[in-house]
């Protein structure tokens, strides 16, 4: 799920301005299988993120049973770093489902605030104080309120460590996310990393073969069974393979 440019954040005319008794505020990202919003429980005065499928991708079949099976994929999961759904359902033309809003930024923004402490260590300066995060989206540059987080390389490595008990957590219920990067991953202003977007996830029994003709993932953390049909099946290990090509990553500042 991609962050969004300020610009791109403002409702668009073919946007809806309500989605059951959600109303809808603003974008916050978009992907492969749907757009995100953030909205407001008129019911419960809570902030919500509510995600649809947009109606010119609910012609089509497939797409909603795959939009579907991620808000099914992931009910199934109790881990604090996985996200929960609060709901699912059809209003209209829009297929949703709505999860907490979570505020805070991706792992590309965290590793930069553990290399900018690094370097403020190196430097002799005083080291920085606050939160681990500033809970804001995150931009293309580092906001001053961001600046202002506290945090090292042992707790990068707590947060990799807690992402491979949530993956684990899915994998012994069958759940195969399949798309994991720095940018579906979250962390929030107490540290604690989210796993994001099981929009391309695959249920182990329940889905016997990809699309074909279709490579699922992003290819930098792509195992070589998602690009290779004679590799062997997709599993566990595929998500292992793309987390430790995200820890390289955050670790070396290079794919």
């Amino acid at each position: 799920m991609s962050q969004l440019t300020p610009d791109e954040q403002t409702l668009r005319d073919h946007d809806p301005e309500k989605i059951s008794h959600y109303r809808i505020l603003r974008r916050i990202g978009q992907g492969g299988m749907g757009i995100v919003y953030l909205g407001e429980d008129e019911t419960l005065g809570r902030k919500v993120a509510i995600k649809i499928l947009p109606p010119e991708m609910a012609i089509r079949e497939d797409l909603i049973e795959r939009f579907s099976r991620e808000a099914n994929a992931v009910s199934k999961l109790q881990h604090v770093s996985v996200v929960p759904i609060y709901e699912a359902g059809l209003d209209g033309a829009y297929h949703f489902f709505v999860m907490p809003y979570i505020t805070g930024i991706s792992l590309s923004g965290f590793v930069r605030l553990v290399m900018r402490r690094q370097t403020t260590r190196k430097g002799g300066q005083q080291g920085l104080s606050g939160p681990v995060t500033s809970g804001a989206e995150e931009s293309s540059e580092l906001s001053g309120g961001e600046t202002e987080a506290a945090t090292d390389m042992g707790r990068l490595l707590m947060v990799f460590e807690t992402v491979a008990m949530a993956l684990e957590h899915a994998h012994q219920h069958g759940i195969i996310h399949r798309d994991i990067k720095p940018s579906n991953i979250l962390v929030d202003a107490d540290g604690q990393p989210h796993v994001l977007d099981f929009g391309l996830a695959k249920v182990v029994g329940l889905e016997t073969q990809s699309i074909t003709g279709k490579f699922l993932g992003t290819l930098p953390y792509m195992a070589p069974e998602q690009v290779t049909r004679n590799k062997g099946e997709i599993y566990a290990r595929t998500d292992v393979y793309a987390l430790g090509g995200t820890l390289y990553e955050c670790l070396c500042s290079k794919r």
